[in-house]
C-alpha cells in the first residue's frame, strides 16, 4: 500500500479528535500505507446511494432548482495544496452550500460542522447548511456560519498531522497510547464504535418516544379519552393521589401531619402492547 500525503476536509474532524468512527492514529496508519482503507459498510453504501435522491427531494420541498447546483464540487486550499475536499452540493451563483447526511439520527454533529466550516473557508461563503435525512422522519437541517477561530484550529491540526505523515511519526492522541492502541483487537474497536453509535441513536429515539407519549397524554386528557384499545396495544390515562408534606413548616411549627399534608391528583399515560397467543409481547 502506497503512502499518501493529501488530507481531505472531511478528515479534519478525525484529526481533531471529534469523529465517533475513526481516530487520528487509524487515519495516520492508512495514510502511511500500513492499514487498508475501511471496507464500506451497508449504512455507508446506503448513504452514498440515497444522497442524490435526498437532495432532489429536499429541493422539491424548499422550491429550489436542483440543476443550479454542482455535485461534488472540488475545492482546495491555495496555501496548502495537500488540503482539499468535495462539496456535496454547491450553487456558486446563489452562494448556497449543502452537506447531506443520511442517518437514523442526528449524530456526529460537531464533527460535521467542522467539515462544513472547512468548505466555507475554501469558498469564502459566510454560511452553509448541514442537512440530515433521518429515516422516515424527514429532514433535520442546521445552519452553519463560518467560524474563523474554528478554521484556525482546524488548520493547526491539519498542519501537525501533515508533518506527522512527512516525518513518519504517529500523531499524539489523548485517548490511548500508540502502543496500547495497536495491541487492541480490531474487532473490539469496531464493536465499541458500533455500540457508541447505537447508544446515540437510542438516546435520540428515547427523546422522541417521550415527546410522543407526552403529546398523546395531553390529547387524551383534553379530548376526555380515558382509554384507547386496538388489536395491538392499549393506551390509557391513569389517576393516582400523590401525598406530600411541608416538612419545613412542620419543623418550625411542630409535627401536625394532617395540617401539612397535601394530596395531589396525578394523571399518567400508560402504553402497553397486548400479549400475543404465542406469548410474545
Amino acid at each position: 500500500m502506497a503512502k499518501t500525503t493529501s488530507i481531505g476536509i472531511s478528515e479534519l474532524p478525525i484529526i481533531m479528535g471529534l469523529s465517533k468512527f475513526t481516530t487520528s492514529l487509524q487515519l495516520w496508519r492508512r495514510k502511511m500505507g500500513l492499514d487498508p482503507a475501511p471496507v464500506a459498510t451497508f449504512p455507508m453504501k446506503v448513504g452514498i446511494a440515497f444522497e442524490e435522491p435526498a437532495f432532489k427531494l429536499y429541493c422539491e420541498e424548499k422550491n429550489l432548482n436542483p440543476d443550479a447546483f454542482k455535485r461534488q464540487f472540488y475545492v482546495q486550499d491555495t496555501n496548502r495544496g495537500w488540503l482539499h475536499g468535495y462539496i456535496d452540493f454547491y450553487n456558486e451563483k446563489e452562494g448556497q452550500l449543502f452537506e447531506f447526511k443520511i442517518a437514523s439520527s442526528v449524530n456526529n454533529l460537531e464533527a460535521y460542522k467542522v467539515q462544513v466550516n472547512g468548505y466555507l473557508a475554501l469558498t469564502g461563503l459566510p454560511k452553509g447548511k448541514l442537512i440530515y435525512l433521518i429515516n422516515n422522519w424527514g429532514f433535520k437541517e442546521f445552519d452553519v456560519e463560518f467560524d474563523a477561530e474554528l478554521w484556525k484550529k482546524s488548520l493547526e491540526a491539519a498542519d501537525y498531522f501533515y508533518q506527522c505523515i512527512l516525518n513518519e511519526t504517529p500523531p499524539i492522541t489523548n485517548v490511548i497510547s500508540e502502543e496500547a492502541w495497536q495491541e487492541l483487537d480490531n474487532e473490539l474497536i469496531q464493536v465499541l464504535y458500533q455500540l457508541e453509535e447505537i447508544e446515540n441513536e437510542y438516546d435520540e429515539l428515547s427523546k422522541k418516544r417521550d415527546e410522543l407519549r407526552e403529546k398523546a397524554k395531553q390529547i387524551m386528557i383534553e379530548k376526555n379519552y380515558p382509554r384507547v384499545i386496538t388489536n395491538n396495544f392499549t393506551a390509557m390515562i391513569t389517576e393516582s393521589k400523590r401525598t406530600s408534606y411541608d416538612y419545613k413548616a412542620m419543623a418550625k411549627d411542630g409535627i401536625d401531619i394532617d395540617k401539612y399534608k397535601k394530596e395531589t391528583l396525578v394523571q399518567s399515560f400508560v402504553f402497553k402492547f397486548k400479549n400475543q397467543d404465542n406469548g410474545n409481547n
